[in-house]
C-alpha cells in the first residue's frame, strides 16, 4: 500500500482499524483478568493461549504489509509478551535483548506518546501458570526495560529467589502503571531466609494496582511483608491458599486485609475452611460487593468443634459465587453439604440486604450418551427450603458459565427431595 493511499484516510482511523485487527490487546485482557479474578478461581489453561499465539501471527502479517502500517502496528506487536510451555529460555532471552534497542522509526500513537525503545511498548508479561516459567532475573530485566507494564501474569518465586526480594520490590515500585499482578511463592521459605523480609526493605509502591492474585507468600511473615505495600488503588484481591493449615491461611489473609481490606470491592478465596475467630470478612472488608469461594463449606468454619460462620452478614454484598459448587455435591458429598448448610441458611435479606445473585459452577443433570437421563439426584429437603427463601426474597440463583437462572421449579423436576 502506497503512502498516497494511506494519506487519503486520517491516520487515526487507520489506527482504530488496525488496533481492532490486532485485538485483544493488554487493556482488554486486564479488564477480563479483573473480572475473572472475582468470578472464578481457575486460572487460564494452556489451550486458552492459542488465540493469543495466533493473534501474534496476525500482528506480524499486518506489520509486513507496508511501512505505513508497520509504524502504526509495531506497538501492538510488543504490547504483550507471552511465555508458554513452548517458549524456550533462549527465545525469551533474545527478546529481552531487543527491548532496550531504539525503534528505527517512530511508531504512531494517537496520544502522541511516541517511545524510543521497544521496551516502552510492552504493556503485559503473561506466563502460563502451569508450564510457562519466567526466571526472576529475567523478570527483573523485563521490569527494568519496560516501565509501562499494566499486567504481570504470573510471577512464580522459589526459595532461591528470596535473596533477590529487595531488588524485586524496588523493580515493582518503578511500575507506576501496573494494574494487575499475579504473584506466587512455590514453596515455604527456610527459616534462615525470613529476616530478608524485615523492615529494612522499603515497601513497594504501586499506585495503579487494581487486582492482586497471590498466595500471600504461603507464610504469615511474607503476608506481613506484602501487607506493607502501598496499594491505594487496590480493589480486587484473589487469595489462593497454599498452606496446609487452615489457621495459617486465615492469619495470612487477616494480616493483609487489616491493611487493605477497607477499599476492596471484590474478594475471592480458594482454600479449605478457615477459622472465623481470626478472620472477619464483614469487619475487614465493609465495602465488599462481590465474594467468590469454592463452596459454602468454606464459609462454615469449625472452631473447637462448633460451627461458626465466616460471613454471617454483610451490608453491601451484591454477588456471592460458589465456584466449585455443583448439583452432585449435595447428593454425593453429604458431609461437605451438611457443613455448608449453616452458611446457605444465612443467605437471606436480613443478613445480606443488598444481595442480588448467588452463583454455582453448575446445577444441571447431564444425560448419558445414549440419550437416557441419569438417575434423579436425591437432594436434602433443607436445600429446597433455602431455594424457597431465595425465591420469596428475590435472590437469583445463577450458573457461572452461561449466567442462566436455576429456579426452585427446575430443581424440583430433576431431583428427588429427601429428609436428612
Amino acid at each position: 500500500m502506497s503512502y498516497s493511499a494511506m494519506e487519503r484516510v486520517p491516520v487515526e482511523i487507520w489506527h482504530a482499524i488496525l488496533q481492532e485487527a490486532c485485538a485483544p490487546l493488554t487493556q482488554d485482557l486486564v479488564e477480563r483478568s479483573v473480572w475473572e479474578g472475582v468470578q472464578t478461581l481457575e486460572s487460564m489453561r494452556t489451550h486458552e493461549y492459542k488465540p493469543l499465539r495466533d493473534d501474534r501471527r496476525t500482528k506480524c502479517s499486518v506489520i509486513l504489509t507496508c511501512r505505513a502500517w508497520a509504524a502504526i502496528s509495531i506497538p501492538f506487536l510488543y504490547d504483550l509478551i507471552i511465555v508458554s510451555a513452548r517458549s524456550r529460555a533462549e527465545l525469551l532471552s533474545e527478546l529481552i535483548s531487543i527491548l532496550p534497542r531504539r525503534i528505527p522509526f517512530k511508531p504512531h500513537s494517537p496520544s502522541g506518546d511516541n517511545r524510543s525503545t521497544y521496551g516502552h511498548l510492552v504493556k503485559a508479561v503473561v506466563a502460563d501458570t502451569f508450564y510457562g516459567i519466567i526466571e526472576t532475573d529475567q523478570m527483573l530485566q523485563l521490569m527494568n526495560f519496560c516501565p509501562n507494564i499494566r499486567w504481570i501474569r504470573s510471577l512464580r518465586l522459589y526459595q532461591r529467589d528470596d535473596p533477590k526480594w529487595s531488588s524485586l520490590q524496588s523493580a515493582f515500585s518503578g511500575q507506576h502503571h501496573l494494574q494487575a499482578l499475579q504473584l506466587y511463592w512455590e514453596a515455604e521459605p527456610q527459616p534462615a531466609l525470613e529476616p530478608l523480609f524485615g523492615a529494612s526493605i522499603p515497601p513497594a509502591h504501586l499506585p495503579s494496582l487494581k487486582l492482586l492474585r497471590t498466595n500471600l507468600g504461603s507464610t504469615v511473615e511474607r503476608a506481613e511483608m506484602l501487607s506493607t505495600w502501598e496499594l491505594p488503588s487496590l480493589r480486587h484481591l484473589a487469595f489462593i491458599a497454599t498452606h496446609l493449615m487452615p489457621r495459617v491461611n486465615a492469619e495470612m489473609l487477616s494480616t493483609f486485609l487489616v491493611r487493605h481490606g477497607l477499599n476492596l470491592e471484590s474478594l475471592s478465596i480458594a482454600c479449605i475452611p478457615i477459622y472465623s475467630d481470626v478472620l472477619s470478612i464483614s469487619a475487614l472488608c465493609p465495602h465488599l460487593t462481590q465474594l467468590a469461594v469454592p463452596g459454602p463449606w468454606v464459609l462454615s468454619a469449625l472452631v473447637s468443634g462448633d460451627p461458626h460462620l465466616l460471613l454471617p452478614y454483610h451490608p453491601t454484598l451484591r454477588s456471592l459465587a460458589f465456584t466449585e459448587y455443583r448439583l452432585w455435591c449435595l447428593g454425593t458429598w453429604r458431609e461437605e453439604a451438611e457443613r455448608g448448610k449453616p452458611a446457605l441458611e444465612a443467605i437471606r435479606r436480613t443478613n445480606f440486604p443488598r444481595l442480588q445473585n448467588v452463583y454455582a459452577e453448575s446445577f444441571t443433570v447431564y444425560k448419558k450418551e445414549d440419550g437416557a437421563q441419569e438417575k434423579k439426584p436425591r437432594l436434602p429437603r433443607w436445600w429446597k427450603n433455602i431455594l424457597e427463601v431465595w425465591k420469596e426474597e428475590d435472590i437469583r440463583f445463577l450458573m457461572l458459565g452461561d449466567q442462566s437462572q436455576v429456579t426452585l421449579d427446575m430443581v424440583s423436576k430433576i431431583c428427588v427431595w429427601v429428609d436428612g
